[in-house]
């Protein structure tokens, strides 16, 4: 009963870290749509965020049963401590915001005036900053 006991702490952490994970994963999908991938030459896709949900409600059903109640305080002040410093949570958001526009990011320029966005940085690059148009 000891060995069991001795084990419900790092268990339950890692059955709290992979709701989080898991959670994280199917808001991912919900707002990116999702994707296919190659991982070590198996396919990879992921294109629904029901399943992510499921096993992150699953997860964190088990960390509630199977957690000491000291080790639910313990993560629920490491969580809140996200709340009362806003400047942290706005730097770890805007480290995720960057990363997902980098890995899922165009590198084609784009928008209402596309041409002249890429037009007008070619001319920067070149030193001119005018076209001369004949009528």
């Amino acid at each position: 009963m000891k060995l069991l006991t001795a084990f419900r702490r790092p268990v339950s952490r890692l059955l709290f870290v992979l709701a989080l994970l898991a959670a994280l994963t199917g808001a991912i999908i919900l707002v990116q749509g999702g994707g296919r991938f190659e991982m070590a030459g198996v396919r990879v896709s992921l294109t629904s965020p029901w399943r992510p949900a499921l096993i992150a409600a699953f997860c964190f059903i088990l960390y509630l049963r199977w957690s000491p109640q000291a080790v639910r305080d313990a993560d629920a002040g490491r969580l809140m401590v996200l709340g009362r410093r806003p400047t942290a949570l706005a730097i770890l958001l805007s480290i995720a915001v960057y990363g997902a526009g980098w890995f899922w990011g165009s590198r084609v320029g784009g928008g209402a005036d596309s041409s002249g966005y890429v037009s007008q940085a070619q001319l920067w690059r070149q030193g001119r900053l005018g076209i001369i148009c004949g009528i």
